[in-house]
This record gives C-alpha cells, sequence and structure tokens, in this order.
C-alpha cells in the first residue's frame, strides 16, 4: 500500500512529496475554510510541483475563510497549469451544495486523461458530508480515476468545536434501507463533541448503539480527550464501546465492518462519522460497498470559527484505489 505521513518539520522544509508514485496531479482539488491547517499542502510543496488543473471549493455560509481563500489561489496560480476554478458551495443548502459538486465532477470529467486520470483531493478543510458527496460524485462520474488523499491534522485543537444542534439528516445519496420491522443499530465515531452524538441517540432511538472511540488516534492527547469526553455516554445502558483507528483509513473501515457484518441481517444500521475527514472517508466507502447503510449528518448551530484548531501536526497521503484493493 502506498502511504505516508510526515511531521510538520519536514513540511516546513518545503521538499516533501505527495507524489508517492511518481504521477503528475491532472487535478488538484482543495478547500478554503477558516483553519490555520487548511493553507498548509499549497503553502510548502516542493517547487517542481506542477497540476495540469486546480479547483479551489468554499462554502458561502462559512466565516473567516476568505484569507485561506486568497492564500490558496496565489499559491496554486504557480502550481496549475490552466486557469483556477473556483467554486462556492454550500454547508447546510443541500440543492446548491449538489449543484456545486456535480459542476465539478463534470469539470473533472472534461479534463481526463487518455489512461488514468489523477486526482489530488486535500480533505483538511472539507466538511464531513461536502467530502463524502464529493466522493460520490468523483468515483461515480468518472472512470478509470486514481485519487489520492490528503489530510492535516491540527496541533491542537480549542476548548469546544462546535456547540447546540440544528437538524440531522441523511447524506444525499447514502439514505440506505430502513425496515420497520427491524430494528435500529447505531454507530458513532465519535470526537470532542458530547451533544452531537447524544443528538443522533435520541433522534432515532437505536435499540444498540456501538460507540466508537479513537484508538488509535492522530495523537496520543487526541485520543485521551476523545474518552474524557464521551465518558458519560459511554456508561450508558444500551452502549457498546469499540475502537476505530482515526488515522488510517483502511483499518478504520476494518474496525467498522467487524459490526456491519455481524447487525447487517437483523438490524437497521445508522454510521454517523463525527471524527476525523480520514474516518469520513471510511464510512464513505463502506456505505458504497454496502447500500443498506444510512449514512448520516448532524449540522450544529455554532462552530468556533476562531479557535477551532492551532497549528499543524502531520500531513497524512493516501490512495483511495489501495484502500479499496
Amino acid at each position: 500500500m502506498n502511504k505516508k505521513s510526515y511531521g510538520f518539520d519536514e513540511i516546513k522544509l518545503g521538499d516533501f512529496n505527495i507524489d508517492l508514485n511518481g504521477e503528475t496531479d491532472d487535478i488538484f482539488i482543495i478547500a478554503a475554510s477558516f483553519e490555520e491547517r487548511g493553507t498548509a499542502v499549497v503553502s510548502y510543496l516542493k517547487d517542481d510541483y506542477k497540476c495540469k488543473n486546480a479547483i479551489i471549493y468554499y462554502n458561502e455560509d462559512n466565516c473567516n475563510y476568505s484569507r485561506n481563500l486568497t492564500l490558496i489561489k496565489e499559491h496554486l496560480k504557480q502550481r496549475s497549469e490552466n486557469k483556477l476554478v473556483v467554486k462556492e458551495g454550500s454547508h447546510r443548502n443541500i440543492q446548491k451544495k449538489n449543484r456545486i459538486m456535480t459542476e465539478i465532477a463534470e469539470y473533472c470529467k472534461e479534463h481526463v486523461s487518455k489512461d488514468i486520470t489523477n486526482i489530488a483531493v486535500d480533505i483538511t478543510s472539507f466538511s464531513r458530508i461536502d467530502l463524502i458527496i464529493l466522493l460520490d460524485y468523483l468515483v461515480s462520474y468518472i472512470e478509470n480515476v486514481k485519487i489520492k488523499l490528503l489530510y492535516v491534522s491540527p496541533e491542537e485543537h480549542g476548548e469546544w468545536l462546535s456547540k447546540g444542534y440544528s437538524e440531522i439528516s441523511n447524506i444525499a445519496g447514502f439514505c440506505g434501507a430502513f425496515d420497520v420491522l427491524k430494528p435500529t443499530a447505531l454507530i458513532l465515531l465519535s470526537g470532542f463533541e458530547k451533544e452531537r452524538p447524544m443528538n443522533l441517540i435520541e433522534a432515532y432511538e437505536p435499540q444498540e448503539v456501538f460507540l466508537g472511540f479513537s484508538n488509535p488516534a492522530v495523537q496520543e492527547a487526541f485520543g485521551e480527550r476523545n474518552a474524557s469526553s464521551q465518558a458519560e455516554l459511554s456508561n450508558c445502558p444500551n452502549v457498546q464501546q469499540f475502537n476505530f483507528s482515526a488515522r488510517d483509513i483502511k483499518e478504520c473501515c476494518d474496525n467498522i465492518e467487524r459490526i456491519i457484518k455481524e447487525k447487517i441481517i437483523d438490524y437497521n444500521i445508522v454510521l454517523a462519522p463525527l471524527c476525523t475527514k480520514l474516518t469520513a472517508v471510511a464510512c464513505f466507502l463502506l456505505a458504497k460497498k454496502y447500500p443498506e447503510i444510512q449514512l448520516v449528518y448532524c449540522y450544529p448551530q455554532e462552530y468556533n470559527y476562531e479557535t477551532y484548531s492551532i497549528g499543524m501536526s502531520k500531513l497524512f497521503v493516501e490512495y483511495l484505489d489501495d484502500i479499496c484493493s
């Protein structure tokens, strides 16, 4: 399996290589958000890195993204052979989101290579729901595509990440199958937030809850914080605990699939990714493999735009087809 992770000291040298197989990226896709780490990849790429096309995505209803959007544009102008494509989507307006994702997929389809189309996606600043929908559109629209995923973890997270709850919805394209005669099993990949897991439990009223803890975590301290933040919920009578990898997509898939295989015949399965973007990719892959699964997203009322995360710690590089093979 082709995979590499870099420490930030290595990244700052500006000579790290994201093309692990010596490929040339036909398309580079990145999201502009409010986090500092969202500019790390484009800021420190090797001087000779080039891509044929570059797409920048951002959400109209986010705050504090404009500085990062400007920085990303400046860096990618030097990397992309063709004119930058900038797409404004929406976090909460699903119609606009789907329309823009369709436009991105259509653009990629129009700029394919003769043999294999190499697409690099910096998943760091995509929301989980945006990321899953984007990946679904890319693999559905484009034949012979090789997708490379780049993820930058932060050095620290703020005291809180989000607050409140506005709605819960199935992720478009992953409504799954629901049998009223079957009980429901809810699989939660938990992070630091307490409210969103509880909101999901209250909404679905599952007969069984599988509460996942990030072990191994991206950083040991993050794993400890995850465990402490979910301690109260883990003591509920219908909750069973399990561990999943927050830093390895294939390992995370294996961790979740054990539960799916045990329950999928007799239960409706609802899967909620609330941890790293790498684990959201794992949930996407499992939902493609098991179309009966419902993928769900819980929208918070408020994000911590000021101190959601601090700094940059590691860069993870994975190829989607390596995970699936």
